[in-house]
């Protein structure tokens, strides 16, 4: 009770009502703004839906937010490389980790060969099934090769390093059979015109 009390107070006054004059339920309305610089607003993927909703629904699901976080930085339940949706974690210090990785490589008169991955449609094509799994198997209840990673919400990035550009590519394939080999297991899809190879040389 005394987390949803803090979460009451923690509410945001200024956030507008809906319905039942309540400020900041799950009763959302789906309003669709158009993502900036595109060509054809045809497609459906190139709007974000924003939803508006009531301030009840939004602390329950901050009270179980706090103690999943909680649970997940008490008990190691994401890999350190994870960076996304983090406390104290930001896309700043991965990209520092990346640059000091690089910087790195070229003191040793190294190449790094790195490839990003970006899952498609992550919160809409979310295989929900696996997932309860898999938070069931880290201990969250159901509610009714020579290189590194870094992984955000929907993006995973892998590098290697070698004494060449060419040297690095079969540990590539590696990695990116090892993500083909999730990708089907997971029932997630990587969005193939944002995947990409850079060389560091």
């Amino acid at each position: 009770m005394e987390e949803i009390k803090q979460k009451v107070f923690e509410a945001k006054l200024w956030k507008a009502p809906r319905e039942d004059g309540l400020l900041a339920m799950r009763n959302a309305k789906i309003i669709p703004l158009k993502k900036l610089g595109k060509d054809n607003y045809a497609l459906a993927k190139l709007w974000r839906p924003i939803s508006l909703l009531s301030t009840l629904g939004k602390i329950l699901e901050a009270v179980v937010v706090e103690r999943i976080s909680y649970a997940v930085e008490e008990f190691g339940l994401l890999p350190t490389n994870h960076f996304g949706a983090r406390k104290r974690r930001s896309a700043e210090q991965a990209l520092l980790l990346l640059q000091e990785e690089i910087y790195k490589a070229w003191r040793n008169k190294r190449v790094l060969s790195m490839i990003s991955f970006n899952v498609k449609g992550t919160y809409n094509g979310v295989y929900k099934e696996r997932l309860l799994q898999r938070l069931k198997a880290r201990g969250i209840l159901e509610i009714s090769a020579s290189g590194g990673s870094i992984a955000f919400m929907d993006d995973f990035t892998a590098w290697v390093t070698g004494p060449t550009a060419k040297a690095n590519q079969s540990s590539i394939k590696v990695i990116i059979n090892s993500a083909l080999n999730w990708e089907k297991q997971s029932g997630a899809t990587f969005e193939g015109k944002k995947t990409a190879i850079v060389y560091f040389t």
